[in-house]
């Protein structure tokens, strides 16, 4: 069961983002030693010698397996802990790739992250029938992009705020992002529990000239998520793609009078969605 989020406002400078470990899951750290060989290291990264490289992945391998067996406990009983071990695998050798140890950051603090990630990553793309929602879908990859290339670059965790400030996104809206990537599906997004996702705090952090804040964008994509699969078709072919109703019509093999209604009541659904009831 996962821990409550911290409440906006307190000091999050060091919470782990979306495919990394919670706080309480980065405690691992302690319980694991952290051998001195940054020369070894920094010797691969000069060489390329592949002697090396096999070397340190040998020696660290054994971060591997309690991070996998949290990530068992923690998250996935059902799951076989010998394919998140090996997942995790994938997940050292990227990190013994990328560490840059002329940093002075500690290689066990990238690696969790990277093995972590990496079982996150193949649990994601597992459980591709539980569906958020696409606007949530889309966030959430933004913000895993993000912590991914701020990591290999600095090696460290971006903040909560340089995120919200790269993303425009304000600090509570990326807290409620993160907070769905550890729900099992949208269905549990809508439970009245603790960990419910409160979407009118994901907001824009300033206004950007020709674009839609975040907020009315999600409310937007709502209520075009409800519309039925042709209604979609034509409206994306009507308004994105520019085509007459004629041309729909003939693309969707459907009649001129046709595609006109369904417009007139695609775009009744989506007022409906978009403009609340008095």
């Amino acid at each position: 069961m996962n821990e409550p989020h911290p409440a906006p406002g307190e000091n999050q400078e060091k919470e782990v983002l979306a495919e990394g470990p919670s706080p309480d899951e980065l405690s691992l750290e302690k319980e694991l030693p952290e051998e001195d060989n940054g020369v070894l290291f920094q010797e691969w990264r000069r060489t390329g010698d592949e002697r090396l490289r096999t070397r340190l992945i040998q020696e660290k391998s054994h971060l591997v397996l309690p991070i996998a067996k949290k990530f068992f406990i923690l998250h996935h009983p059902n799951e076989a802990l010998e394919d998140l071990i090996q997942v995790g695998y994938i997940g050292l050798i990227k990190a013994v790739d990328n560490f840059q140890p002329e940093r002075g950051n500690k290689f066990i603090t990238y690696a969790t992250h990277c093995v972590w990630g990496e079982i996150r990553h193949y649990m994601r793309d597992k459980s591709q029938s539980l569906k958020k929602p696409r606007w949530l879908q889309k966030l959430n990859r933004q913000v895993s992009m993000f912590i991914e290339e701020f990591l290999h670059k600095h090696q460290r965790i971006p903040t909560i705020d340089e995120i919200a400030t790269a993303l425009n996104i304000t600090r509570d809206g990326i807290l409620e992002i993160l907070k769905s990537k550890y729900l099992i599906s949208y269905q549990d997004i809508n439970r009245q529990n603790a960990e419910q996702l409160d979407i009118n705090r994901i907001r824009s952090l300033r206004q950007e000239s020709f674009r839609l804040p975040i907020e009315d964008r999600i409310v937007l994509e709502q209520a075009f998520d409800k519309l039925l699969l042709a209604e979609k078709k034509i409206i994306y072919l009507f308004f994105y793609k520019d085509l007459t109703q004629t041309q729909i019509a003939d693309f969707m093999g459907l009649s001129q009078k046709k595609v006109s209604r369904m417009i007139q009541k695609s775009l009744e659904k989506l007022k409906k969605g978009i403009v609340p009831e008095k």
